[in-house]
């Protein structure tokens, strides 16, 4: 794949005394109560350009940039950098990690010829969302996440010489993991980076509807190979097991038919003295299992039938039949409760949450099922993209995320 330097657009610490008030998650995260937060937390915080809440939010996010910009909040890069990136982080579960990566521009492709390629669905309403947001501002604000194996171990290797450097910033996010940002200009350490990176490819882990909206903006502008708008702003990290941490998003449905038969592609191993999070913890470490959870049911582990005759649409490959969300929408989804392609995209009746927490709250409020997921695994998610298979949405939540407002792209 193609990767270039870019002139970024940062915070001027000489401005902000301290990123943690200003830098943000991606837009996708945010509730009403937290962009409410972040209002309240500064002025010049990052949501107000990514997700203002003022009744024009594409014109006010290009306001704000433009206000930024001239009264020196935020500074263009000199010169052209990448930027290696570490996240160091713990877990859910209590595992300390340290994931290490870099932001730079990659070449805008489309999916069907690589060397990028998505992993799940999009949908119209966010992918309009984000094209209107980049209409508005001609800016690229958030990067997305991509990953990509690193035979030989040459990128990480790379990276690690400048890691051990002192960093431009440390940051803090919401659930207080570090992030640490450095800043490389050097020409030969770019090339060999670029050189690396030509011959492979990647895989979007997050930020699909924005990369696709990326794509979809530059081909409005008619954009040749070097105009600005034929590159998105990116996140890279390297796909090994200890670099990249995958949680599941998990499932509540508001109703259940009495005509489901849940027998039909299970078998249901009820648990008198479990508690859901033992459910969540059950089918982490079982393969072809569902933890359920019900007001009536209790908590309980199902099992797939092997042989059953799930509903499938087309004729996917083996490895995208043993996907857990993918199962489970041939099985549940299709199988038990008749939903369409078009319910499923509309997300009818259906809340994903991430939590076993959040799933109760939805039990206990009235809806009627909630089934815990186990994680996708990163090599099963790389293997099925790369057959040009594109999983269920809310398949993979990759944490933690990428902070928005270290570093943006403007196109001008």
């Amino acid at each position: 794949m193609d990767i270039k330097a870019l002139r970024g657009l940062r915070y001027d610490t000489a401005r902000i005394k301290s990123l943690a008030d200003v830098v943000s998650p991606p837009y996708d995260i945010y509730s009403d109560e937290m962009q409410a937060a972040a209002y309240e937390k500064s002025p010049h915080h990052f949501v107000r350009a990514i997700l203002p809440k003022e009744a024009d939010p594409y014109q006010a996010a290009a306001s704000t940039l433009k206000d930024w910009t001239l009264k020196g909040i935020l500074r263009q890069e000199s010169s052209p950098a990448v930027y290696p990136y570490t996240q160091m982080y713990v877990e859910p579960r209590g595992r300390a990690r340290v994931r290490h990566g870099f932001l730079a521009l990659v070449k805008l492709t489309p999916h069907e010829t690589g060397p990028v390629f998505p992993h799940e669905r999009t949908l119209a309403r966010p992918l309009e969302d984000r094209l209107k947001m980049m209409r508005a501002t001609q800016a690229d604000l958030e990067p997305i996440f991509l990953t990509f194996a690193d035979p030989g171990g040459g990128i990480t290797a790379l990276l690690e010489d400048v890691h051990a450097r002192r960093p431009e910033a440390s940051v803090p996010d919401l659930d207080g993991h570090e992030h640490r940002l450095w800043v490389q200009t050097e020409l030969a350490w770019i090339g060999k980076l670029n050189e690396l990176l030509k011959p492979l490819e990647a895989v979007i882990a997050d930020g699909h509807h924005r990369y696709k909206a990326a794509l979809q903006y530059a081909d409005e502008l008619k954009a040749g190979e070097d105009h600005p708008a034929r590159w998105k702003l990116a996140a890279f990290f390297p796909a090994f097991e200890d670099n990249v941490t995958v949680l599941p998003i998990h499932r509540v449905l508001e109703r259940w038919p009495d005509t489901a038969d849940a027998g039909k592609f299970f078998h249901i191993n009820g648990m008198q003295f479990w508690r859901p999070e033992d459910a969540e913890h059950a089918v982490g470490h079982t393969p072809g299992t569902l933890g359920h959870y019900s007001r009536e049911d209790g908590t309980e582990v199902w099992a797939y039938k092997p042989g059953a005759a799930q509903v499938w649409e087309g004729q996917p490959s083996d490895t995208y039949r043993k996907l857990p969300t993918a199962a489970f929408e041939a099985s549940v989804l299709r199988g038990l409760l008749g939903m369409s392609a078009d319910d499923i995209a509309h997300k009818k009746g259906i809340s994903f949450v991430k939590s076993v927490g959040e799933a109760k709250r939805l039990i206990w409020s009235g809806h009627s099922r909630a089934f815990f997921l186990p994680p996708t695994r990163v090599e099963d998610i790389i293997a099925t993209a790369k057959q040009g298979e594109v999983m269920p949405q809310k398949s993979t939540y990759f944490y933690p995320k990428v902070l928005s407002g270290l570093v943006a792209y403007p196109h001008k």
